[in-house]
């Protein structure tokens, strides 16, 4: 149980203050984190020395159904088989529609 009304990074941000950070200065101040991409993302940045080194990140066991459909849609367009693809299985660059889908899913 906690004994403070205010999230870690509202305290953090806080500290200085002699009122709680409304929404919209939270809001503004902490980044929008809505995908599992953008939380490995932020872990990644804090822990390399040279975060734009980042070349893969790789999700297993993928159980939700929208992502599962687009992935089973990607693997039969483009290697004729609906099931998954064996390593290195299918590459599509970061601006190209079919990794923006992707990172626009739920798993993303």
């Amino acid at each position: 149980m906690s004994a403070v009304s205010y999230s870690a990074a509202q305290r953090l941000f806080d500290r200085n203050k002699k009122k709680p950070l409304t929404r919209a200065e939270r809001d503004a101040l902490l980044p929008t984190i809505s995908r599992l991409s953008d939380l490995v993302w932020l872990a990644w940045t804090t822990v390399a020395s040279n975060p734009e080194r980042l070349r893969y990140f790789a999700r297993d066991n993928i159980t939700n159904d929208i992502t599962r459909a687009l992935m089973r849609y990607l693997f039969l367009r483009d290697k004729g088989q609906a099931n998954s693809v064996v390593w290195p299985g299918l590459h599509y660059d970061g601006d190209s529609d079919e990794a923006k889908a992707l990172l626009a899913s739920p798993n993303g």
